[in-house]
């Protein structure tokens, strides 16, 4: 079986530095969809981000596949006004990428997380040239995973007119740092609402540990919504990929 993903983490990473350098408190909001594989690594890389920039930056959580969460409204009404919004434009909805909700109600946005499409299929292409499709099948069982990031061109940050001159300079350093392995998100110790999920001195998190991330990182206020809080688009999502009906599991090798 053949799985194809980026590593839109990264991206995130980055997303939450500009957002800490960006707010006017220690407070940034983060607005998720549901609780599928990857998506909460997505949710800490981001806190993790906003902690390089500021020790004491605290992410607001909150899901929009949870019935009755009012999610951007209530951020806003706890005095949060920088947030990370959907990484898909739809639409007449401005609620996408990094922005400001300013106080007339209007949004200013700042940046946004993007896949570079043509770039991963051009890899996938060029694994089928060179022989390298067919020869990396294995046996039968085997999973192969085509997950790509920042290093590959496959995933980046789209920023817009409207980030200051100062966090652009930040974004272009980190996008340096991680394209070439220097950053990490996730390296080093990592602590969750709960404890110590992974040790400083331990090897970075495998690919796995990763994508199927059930902790929420310690700067992080709000929580894994329960099956049941979840509306029929959400409870359809988690059905196909979700890390909320198995056992919460850690991921530290202690």
């Amino acid at each position: 079986m053949r799985a194809f993903y980026g590593r839109m983490y990264e991206a995130k990473f980055i997303a939450g530095a500009l957002a800490a350098s960006l707010a006017d408190s220690h407070d940034v909001g983060y607005l998720a969809g549901a609780p599928t594989f990857g998506s909460v690594a997505e949710i800490n890389a981001f806190a993790l981000g906003a902690q390089l920039v500021d020790a004491q930056a605290q992410v607001h959580l909150r899901w929009y596949s949870v019935d009755g969460d009012e999610g951007r409204s209530a951020l806003v009404d706890e005095g949060v006004r920088v947030i990370s919004g959907r990484d898909i434009v739809r639409f007449g909805d401005d609620d996408f990428g990094l922005y400001r909700v300013e106080s007339d109600g209007t949004f200013t946005h700042y940046a946004c997380p993007v896949w570079n499409w043509g770039r991963y299929l051009e890899l996938i292409v060029q694994s089928i040239r060179d022989g390298r499709w067919e020869g990396a099948g294995g046996d039968v069982g085997h999973v192969l995973n085509y997950w790509w990031g920042m290093s590959a061109g496959v995933i980046d940050v789209e920023l817009f007119d409207d980030l200051p001159q100062g966090a652009r300079k930040l974004a272009a350093c980190l996008r340096d740092a991680v394209a070439r392995g220097v950053v990490s998100p996730f390296s080093g110790e990592l602590v969750s609402q709960s404890g110590v999920e992974h040790r400083a001195e331990d090897p970075d998190l495998t690919p796995s540990e990763v994508v199927g991330m059930r902790w929420l990182n310690a700067n992080v206020v709000g929580k894994l919504p329960q099956r049941e809080e979840l509306d029929e688009e959400g409870a359809r999502e988690v059905s196909l990929g979700g890390v909320i009906d198995a056992e919460p599991g850690r991921t530290s090798r202690s």
